[in-house]
């Protein structure tokens, strides 16, 4: 059960990693965009939910390295 576990956590931190990097690119299209209100929030956005999957996966890897 315990192994089970850690292989949930070890994927879950890797998921994490993968919908961050999706943030990433989708951020640095839309500051690659012609410069609006729109496309700078959305920028702003897509950023700031890069940074917060970026922080849930080095949450689930140091779960990881605990255990």
């Amino acid at each position: 059960m315990e192994e089970t576990e850690l292989i949930i956590n070890y994927l879950s931190a890797w998921n994490w990693q993968i919908i961050a990097l999706m943030f990433l690119l989708s951020s640095l299209i839309s500051f690659a965009l012609p410069r609006t209100l729109t496309t700078s929030a959305f920028y702003v956005g897509l950023f700031l939910v890069f940074v917060g999957c970026e922080f849930m996966s080095l949450k689930r890897k140091k779960e990881i390295q605990n255990e």
